[in-house]
């Protein structure tokens, strides 16, 4: 039979198979020993935080930024709530195939671009568990109708935040404003706890005094469901508010020049002579501040970007110019102090002075006779200047323009600063390979040809005469408090040099700037005040083809200055003492409540 021809299995078989299968069974649970360990000890952190994160997330709650007030404490930025949308990588690509769908629903929703969505998305995916900003401001109807798709949005969130207001729209080159930083900005900034989404300053004190102003985030933990809604929360951290600045800014004085510069291009600086204080400072044409608060019309910056006008450009520290007769403040102190000239020198004035059968015009066809220094200031003779700037020589007019505090930064709080431009005979040879002609000397004597200045180094040229030579570094943040109004740190005026000027040479400088204001002969008598003491200089600035510049500088009280002003009109047309003078009288009659 079959049974018969089998042969029995000997135990040892038994064995070695049961050994087999007892290693296999050892080796396996081994490796899923190790394996779980693996997860547990090297791993475990990581998926510990993933599993929270499938049913936790932290929502921030950005900490508004600190105020902006001026001198007398009025408001110029302050805040307001408001909702940003926010989209968080980690949640989203945890489902890849929704990464495209989601983006263009946003899109739809939101009026987004899908692009500008998909590369905030990307770049936050380098920190997937932070919420990418996509926009700022969120309305009621938006929310509304991001609300009734939250279902179909994983990743999305509301974040409570909140935008700057302009309560006083004054100042918008000075104040700046705030937008989401770049990242370029967050490359530069990151390791100052600057984060993806952050709002931060892009211009003006805003970008200054960021880390003063922005405060400490805070933020919430919830637990929200499988379609992100929100259950408990399970933790809270309040938002700490930044320190507000105050400004050395007087907001009516500043809404004065603003009225009064109007719709012309140029600049108005204020400078408070004793110490450095702006008291304005206005570039136009500029924008309106309130434009960038919240979600930036596509329109609006494109419109503000074509301008030819460059209403981006702070005229008042960016836009060089030459100083036009003005500058006949600084010739006169080189011609003095070098003994060039002396008081009682009198130049004589035909109208036209010639070198070389080339002709020199004064402004004043028929001339003004034999005239000496302090009465050349009042009427501003040009062939005086010319005379005097050649018996002084370049060097001597380059070394006192330096003195002033020409051609280099004054080094005031605010971003983009221009140096301007002093020349002397060793710049032209080594710019333009030329030798310096007697005829450069002469345009520079008067404020013209290459010499170029801005119109808050005008100023503070105005602010030495007036003090007697000290030449303070103007400043535009007179301290810094806390939220709760308490004195953090508080700015201290800063020498930035002295002009060393005998007491004669400054006596014959102010009498001819105050007799330019107070004589009919003067060319300054438009900016008269009744019962205060005003110096001034006029100037017009030669700009062809186009149609000449117009400017002024002054200061008052003569006798115990408090206010020095520049005012620089772009293309006026007509000569400094007929368009600028008068803007600067509107202004010292505000500040003297006249």
């Amino acid at each position: 039979m079959l049974w018969e021809n089998l042969a029995p299995r000997k135990p040892q078989q038994y064995y070695i198979r049961l050994q087999r299968v007892a290693v296999g069974v050892t080796v396996a649970m081994a490796l899923l020993l190790l394996r779980l360990a693996w997860m547990q000890l090297w791993m475990g952190k990581e998926y510990r935080s993933q599993a929270e994160n499938n049913a936790t997330r932290t929502v921030p709650w950005r900490a508004p930024r600190g105020l902006l007030l001026d001198r007398h404490l009025r408001v110029l930025v302050s805040n307001q709530p408001a909702l940003s949308l926010g989209l968080t990588p980690a949640e989203l690509l945890r489902r890849p195939e929704m990464v495209d769908p989601v983006i263009q629903r946003l899109a739809s929703l939101t009026g987004l671009g899908a692009e500008e969505i998909h590369e905030k998305f990307v770049r936050q995916s380098k920190r997937p568990f932070a919420p990418a900003r996509l926009s700022q401001d969120l309305d009621r109807a938006m929310l509304g109708r991001l609300e009734e798709r939250r279902d179909q949005l994983p990743g999305m969130m509301v974040i409570a935040d909140s935008k700057r207001v302009y309560p006083l729209p004054l100042a918008a080159h000075v104040l700046g404003y705030v937008g989401e930083i770049s990242e370029k900005q967050l490359d530069a900034m990151e390791d100052q706890g600057y984060r993806m989404g952050d709002m931060v300053g892009q211009t003006g004190l805003e970008a200054v005094y960021d880390q003063v102003l922005k405060g400490e985030d805070g933020g919430r933990q919830v637990r929200i469901d499988a379609h992100g809604h929100e259950l408990s929360v399970l933790a809270e951290t309040q938002p700490r508010t930044g320190n507000s600045l105050v400004l050395t800014l007087d907001a009516a004085l500043q809404q004065v020049a603003e009225d009064q510069m109007g719709r012309n291009a140029g600049a108005i600086v204020a400078l408070d002579p004793r110490n450095g204080d702006v008291l304005a400072m206005v570039s136009k044409p500029d924008f309106q501040s309130s434009d960038f608060s919240g979600r930036v019309k596509h329109g609006v910056w494109s419109r503000l970007l074509q301008d030819e006008r460059t209403p981006f450009t702070n005229r008042a520290i960016q836009g060089v110019y030459p100083p036009g007769s003005v500058f006949k403040v600084v010739t006169a102190a080189a011609a003095l102090e070098t003994g060039a000239v002396t008081p009682q020198w009198r130049a004589e004035c035909y109208g036209i002075f010639y070198i070389a059968n080339w002709p020199y015009r004064c402004w004043k066809e028929t001339g003004h006779g034999a005239i000496a220094i302090e009465q050349a200031i009042t009427e501003s003779c040009d062939i005086y200047f010319y005379q005097a700037g050649l018996r002084t020589k370049v060097q001597a007019l380059h070394d006192y323009s330096v003195r002033f505090g020409l051609g280099r930064k004054t080094g005031v709080d605010l971003p983009g600063e221009k140096a301007g431009l002093v020349p002397d005979a060793a710049w032209k040879e080594n710019t333009q390979s030329m030798p310096w002609f007697p005829g450069n000397t002469i345009m520079m004597s008067i404020g013209q040809g290459y010499l170029q200045v801005t119109p808050l180094q005008m100023a503070t040229v105005a602010a030495a005469i007036a003090n007697g030579g000290t030449l303070w570094k103007p400043h535009l943040v007179s301290r810094v408090t806390s939220p709760e109004g308490e004195l953090v740190s508080e700015v201290k005026p800063q020498k930035m040099g002295q002009v060393a000027l005998s007491p004669e040479t400054l006596r014959l400088i102010q009498r001819g700037m105050t007799k330019a204001v107070d004589e009919r002969r003067g060319t300054a008598w438009r900016a008269r005040v009744e019962g205060v003491s005003v110096a001034g200089k006029t100037g017009t600035i030669q700009n062809p083809p186009f149609a000449d510049h117009a400017a002024f500088v002054a200061f008052a009280p003569v006798e115990n200055p408090q206010i020095a002003i520049a005012v620089l009109v772009e293309n006026a047309g007509s000569e400094g003492g007929v368009v600028a003078a008068p803007m600067a009288k509107a202004m010292l009659d505000a500040y003297f409540g006249k």
